[in-house]
């Protein structure tokens, strides 16, 4: 029987790869045909209509009639579809639900439009990446210990459900039955998957996880902080998990929600001292708990989930827990569609580039030149999927059945949409506020594509996928690393307007600034001190990171200003960063407390000097509100300049 059924999966992944030649080879007339299958069917839609589209489904047509668009143009339409408005406004076929997404943008969650469309793209591509990691990691009829997360559900005023799109995608039976074929069931039940409280879940992924463990044969998360922060648990806890198999019942301290506890009871069945002393004997066998996940699971034959772009500084612990196991990178995608799969899985992370699927999405590309001085690009006019030339960058932009993004308040979300993982809930007003602690996502592209230090010239890129969203700025600018065959290979560059990113935090200039003037107004202000100037860097160089803000602030003697207003200044700036990536990992612990840097008098203007040193017009000169590793001339002048340091105790 075993026999058969891996012969079934070979047989499927064999034709799934020779699907994906057939239209990788022949991209340009995929992608001809996928813009026509997005414009026949929405080409009525009241969006298109307006645009004066009038039917045409041609790509000449479609680019001249319909502009690119960002998520101020579409929010009236989402708005109106989210209050109940049931007219084909965006998509021909009816949103099922809302979908939060990450936020970038002003301190505001985002919405997207959720229907199957978005179910059926998401179980195409995880079939896609199983395929290719299966011919090189082969797996037969065994589990997978996925960190696996998701959120509660609320409605919006028109009666639409909305929650992270990955609680969508995980409900649905076909991502279930699809988890099953590709040997990538989880071995937790849905009660610790879609529990209340990510400590319990995560405490129990590890118990059933220890529990399966001869069945487990991959190991994986969303990110690789994920799997990274599973294992620090582990450490602390081991005992307490083999306590918990050696007596049969799941610690009443750590998990107490009673769903859970039943689910895991079942799982438990009863007491296991056998196992209990086999794990405890691994466990005190190991150094520093290097190899801890092949010698728990043995047959696990690789650990699967996002390790480029700002995942990369994860790799090398995740290495440490997975001694000699390879480390194969997840799909490329974002909240509000999939671009890419992983179909080199081989390949070491820090390396690993994404082929672009020209049948999931239609695709131009904007060229992009970067403007000396000023961190900006020069675009260009677009070009299609088929002519690009390696070597150069672009920015995502999709057009989805489901990715209408919506911002309709002032508290952000983050999301996920990948199906396997998701989101915690930290209870706030029921009305109001999503969480994610840990999420199994895919979020923002930053998460997903490897950053690319040494890039000179590039393009955008914008993605027209099935509907919904029509030439949508994506803000991703990525590089082409090569072809597969007629379609490109891509590495992740940067987010345009991404400032501080950990792991699964995105905040924007905008996001900083708003932070900076609310700590100035909350506490600063009655001190009658005022900030002169500011910036930031996302420092990763211990674990976990944290955010660090430099303050320049109007006083005579800066270093002078009493200490207690300064560590209420702290702690208000990490307060006021509203992402919920921020939050919820500043509550778990996976972003370090953020440290604010006080700068003697005159700081910024050593900066200016030390731009211009370097041939930067004073016309052109910009104070950086984000120093990035790389730049160690301006890093080295605000730690010369640093008077006062403060670690925030916001989310002690």
């Amino acid at each position: 029987m075993l026999e058969k059924k891996a012969t079934r999966s070979r047989v499927s992944g064999e034709a799934v790869i020779e699907e994906f030649e057939r239209v990788t080879r022949d991209a340009a007339n995929v992608q001809r045909e996928t813009l026509r299958r997005i414009l026949a069917e929405n080409g009525g839609v009241e969006y298109l209509r307006g645009l004066g589209l009038a039917g045409a489904t041609d790509p000449a047509t479609f680019r001249a009639r319909v502009p690119l668009a960002t998520h101020a143009d579409l929010e009236p339409y989402i708005d109106r579809i989210a209050d109940g408005d049931a007219s084909p406004v965006l998509t021909a076929k009816p949103a099922t639900s809302i979908s939060l997404s990450s936020g970038t943008t002003q301190g505001k969650r985002k919405y997207l439009l959720f229907n199957e469309e978005l179910v059926k793209s998401t179980m195409q591509i995880y079939r896609i990446s199983y395929a290719f990691r299966n011919r090189e990691f082969p797996v037969e009829n065994g589990k997978a210990l996925q960190f696996i997360y998701s959120s509660r559900e609320t409605r919006t005023k028109g009666g639409l459900t909305a929650t992270t799109a990955t609680t969508n995608v995980y409900r649905s039976e076909e991502f279930k039955a699809t988890m099953r074929d590709i040997q990538s069931q989880c071995c937790s039940p849905d009660e610790v998957i879609f529990g209340p409280d990510f400590a319990q879940s995560l405490y129990c992924h590890l118990l059933a996880g220890l529990l399966a463990a001869g069945d487990v044969q991959i190991v994986s998360a969303t990110f690789a902080h994920s799997v990274v922060l599973a294992f620090q648990t582990f450490e602390r806890a081991w005992e307490e998990l083999c306590a918990d198999i050696r007596r049969g019942e799941v610690s009443p301290s750590r998990v107490t929600s009673p769903a859970i506890r039943r689910a895991m009871a079942a799982l438990l069945a009863a007491p296991n001292p056998g196992l209990a002393d086999e794990v405890a004997r691994k466990c005190d066998a190991l150094s520093n708990w290097y190899g801890v996940i092949p010698a728990l699971w043995p047959n696990a034959r690789y650990v699967y989930g996002i390790m480029t772009g700002s995942m990369e500084h994860y790799v090398k612990k995740l290495r440490h827990y997975a001694g000699g196991l390879p480390l194969v990178a997840a799909e490329y995608g974002a909240s509000e569609g999939w671009v890419g799969a992983n179909v080199e899985p081989g390949t070491p992370p820090e390396r690993a580039t994404f082929t672009v699927l020209p049948d999931i999405a239609y695709f131009e590309f904007i060229p992009l030149k970067p403007v000396a001085g000023d961190g900006g690009y020069a675009e260009a006019e677009p070009v299609g999927l088929t002519e690009v030339a390696a070597g150069e960058l672009y920015e995502v932009v999709m057009t989805t059945f489901a990715g209408l993004i919506f911002l309709p308040s002032p508290t952000r979300l983050m999301t996920s949409m990948d199906g396997c993982m998701g989101a915690t809930n930290e209870r706030g007003d029921d009305d109001e506020e999503f969480s994610c602690d840990h999420v199994r996502i895919i979020q923002e592209s930053e998460q997903i594509i490897m950053i690319s230090e040494s890039v000179k010239v590039g393009l955008k890129l914008l993605i027209s996928e099935c509907n919904g969203l029509y030439r949508y700025r994506l803000g991703d600018v990525v590089k082409v690393a090569g072809f597969y065959n007629a379609t490109p290979k891509l590495k992740f560059v940067c987010r345009r307007n991404l400032m501080l990113s950990i792991n699964i935090d995105k905040n924007s200039e905008q996001d900083l600034q708003l932070a900076v003037d609310a700590a100035a107004r909350a506490v600063l202000a009655g001190e009658k001190l005022e900030v002169v100037d500011y910036t930031s860097h996302a420092d990763v160089s211990s674990d976990p990171g944290h955010y660090v803000v430099f303050l320049e602030l109007n006083a005579a003697d800066p270093a002078a200003v009493d200490g207690d207003v300064m560590q209420a200044c702290c702690d208000e700036l990490d307060r006021a960063f509203a992402d919920a990536g921020y939050v919820g990992s500043r509550k778990s612990g996976a972003i370090a407390p953020l440290e604010l840097r006080v700068l003697q008098r005159g700081t910024f203007q050593k900066v200016l000097r030390h731009y211009l040193s370097l041939g930067a017009p004073v016309s052109q000169f910009k104070s950086p509100r984000c120093v990035s590793r790389s730049n160690s001339g301006v890093l080295q002048i605000l730690a010369g300049c640093t008077v006062n340091v403060f670690f925030s105790s916001a989310y002690d």
